[in-house]
């Protein structure tokens, strides 16, 4: 028999390796673009489709359903999961993965490119359901030590952009595009080997199944009273490194108080331990559907999330072929994207650690960050030097993973916890979409001017938007938090006078 101990690093190295092939692929479609618009001759709009499809669709149809409360979790990997077992189910989507990008060496079409490399492959299907599996089979095999395996395993999201970003491009100045698309699909295909790693402990599987994929929203709510007092909510499947993205573990805050927001990304997942335990959908009380938008906070942190998520890939993707037609060597490039990953992936775990204690201002950190990235943007227009590119990069990096960390965390403060995971469904939704569009409206920008300048000014632009919005939940947490220090101090006022009333009146009867 294999010790429990070496079956449970056999899980996290696994699913560590699935994050870091999956948003390593992911972020590299910069790369590809550059090459692909001097072969195919099509404008740059028309490209950035195809990075566009990988994240947006991954967040839509993915959170479309919550508004019609069906399951949280994804329809499609979640019932060949229930079915099959996540083993199988990760060894087909990295079979899937592999077999699409090897269609993409052949491919001489843009359509060709549009259905394998941003359908199928990558942030696809593919990778979707073996992105799947890795986080039921964590969340499914880990109690305690839960919040610490998914944050090992978030890493892979920083430390696979990193590594891929410094090697396609060797790989492509070497073997050519097309080439780099056999070695992809050997990198992909191994997914396959982590797929058969993905074993269950002896004590997960006498885990009722219900646990894992109750099949309707008040399924999904019941507590299950044979997994002690907590929620296990294996929650919707976000494959991206950007977004967050997020299996959920609510009510062990007793249990992790350091670690209870050990959170990753660009996809990334996201602890919310900090929370009780959240009552059946049965027992919740009736609102409306669109209860929520009442909340202007609420909506005001919805809007800031769809702006920033409709400039944050943008940056990152033309930076690469930005240094290019600035003459920068391709080795000097990817070492400078590479930064960004490194970086990203670094902030996240610190931000997520910080977040556990009392004193961290959750909105006014957020609203820094989103300053930050409106500045780095507009900064960039006037770098010239490659330690320059690099430090914007990393910045950039730090801040795009403080906001995913900072999103759902910001979300729990100003919604309650009965509508959280209805409100991370509508946030997410609005961030799928930012992801979906806002590429290539970028690209309409540079193929107007024919400058990538106008692109990241332009970014600035509606940045300045979403900080404006963030600046708005502050100055309201402000008059919050003043309100209550009036209301305290006039609750003392209140009892001190009555203390006075009631000792004069012992003073009277006792002189009488």
């Amino acid at each position: 028999m294999i010790p429990d101990y070496i079956r449970c690093c056999a899980i996290v190295f696994a699913s560590f390796m699935i994050v870091f092939i999956n948003d390593g692929t992911m972020c590299i479609i910069g790369i590809y673009v550059s090459y692909w618009k001097e072969e195919l001759n099509v404008t740059r709009f028309q490209l950035d489709w195809i990075g566009s499809l990988q994240m947006g669709l991954s967040f839509c149809l993915g959170n479309l359903h919550q508004f019609h409360q069906l399951v949280y979790v994804g329809p499609l990997a979640g019932k060949l999961i229930r079915k099959f077992g996540y083993r199988l189910v990760t060894v087909g989507g990295g079979l899937l993965s592999g077999i699409s990008f090897l269609i993409c060496a052949f491919t001489a079409h843009l359509s060709m490119l549009y259905i394998f490399y941003g359908l199928t492959s990558d942030e696809g299907i593919g990778f979707g359901l073996a992105y799947m599996s890795a986080v039921v089979a964590v969340t499914l095999n880990f109690d305690e030590k839960r919040p610490l395996a998914m944050g090992i395993v978030s890493c892979g999201t920083g430390l696979g952009c990193s590594v891929m970003s410094l090697l396609v491009p060797i790989l492509v100045e070497k073997v050519g595009w097309r080439n780099s698309m056999y070695v992809l699909s050997v990198i992909t295909a191994s997914v396959c080997v982590c797929g058969t790693l993905l074993t269950t402990r002896k004590r997960a599987q006498d885990a009722r199944r219900s646990t894992m994929f109750p099949l309707t929203g008040p399924q999904m709510m019941a507590l299950d009273p044979t997994r002690n007092t907590s929620l296990h909510l294996p929650a919707e499947l976000v494959q991206s490194s950007f977004a967050l993205q997020s299996t959920w573990d609510i009510g062990e805050l007793e249990k992790h108080t350091r670690l209870a927001h050990l959170l990753g990304s660009m996809g990334s997942f996201v602890f919310m331990d900090q929370l009780d335990r959240l009552i059946t959908m049965g027992a919740k009380r009736k609102t409306s559907r669109f209860h929520l938008f009442k909340n202007v906070q609420f909506d005001l942190l919805l809007i800031a999330s769809f702006i920033y998520t409709l400039t944050l890939m943008p940056p990152i993707v033309y930076l690469f072929d930005r240094l290019r037609q600035k003459r920068f060597p391709d080795s000097v490039v990817s070492a400078v994207i590479s930064g960004y990953g490194f970086a990203g992936a670094s902030i996240r775990l610190l931000v997520g650690i910080i977040a556990s204690f009392s004193w961290f201002k959750k909105r006014s950190f957020m609203l820094i960050w989103v300053i930050l990235t409106c500045v780095l943007s507009i900064s960039s227009n006037y770098m010239k030097g490659a330690w320059q590119f690099g430090v914007y990069s990393c910045l950039l990096g730090g801040a795009h993973g403080a906001f995913i960390v900072l999103q759902p965390l910001v979300l729990a403060e100003i919604v309650p916890k009965d509508d959280l995971t209805e409100g991370l469904g509508i946030m997410l939704l609005g961030s799928g979409i930012g992801y979906l569009i806002g590429t290539p409206l970028m690209a309409l920008v540079y193929d107007y001017w024919k400058d990538y300048d106008a692109c990241y000014l332009a970014c600035s632009l509606v940045v300045s938007v979403a900080a404006l919005c963030v600046a708005c939940i502050v100055v309201a947490e402000v008059k919050q938090i003043l309100m209550e220090q009036y209301e305290k101090k006039l609750k003392r006022m209140i009892e001190a006078e009555l203390s006075e009333i009631e000792r004069c009146n012992r003073d009277s009867s006792s002189s009488l």
